[in-house]
């Protein structure tokens, strides 16, 4: 599972492709991030080619810790708020 969702990178290339690679979340707070690696395409990614760059988001209230629900709290920003999930 990643999203798709053309974002445009300081390098000049854009990032369409977004894999989450890490989270960290807080119970206690009920609050953490979510960092996506942000590749050209999936070409890029399944090439096992570097991130072009990574973008946390920031999460909230996520009840259950599991892929699908974790990239539909990361659609809450507005950055990825129209990416396809892929």
């Amino acid at each position: 599972m990643a999203l798709e969702i053309k974002i445009e990178t300081a390098f000049g290339v854009d990032a369409t492709y977004h894999k989450l690679i890490e989270v960290n979340y807080q119970f206690r707070v009920k609050s953490g991030v979510a960092v996506l690696a942000c590749y050209k395409d999936k070409a890029a990614r399944d090439a096992d080619k570097a991130p072009l760059v990574t973008y946390s988001v920031v999460l909230n209230d996520v009840v259950d810790l599991d892929a699908e629900n974790i990239y539909t709290a990361v659609k809450l920003d507005e950055k990825f708020a129209d990416a396809e999930d892929v």
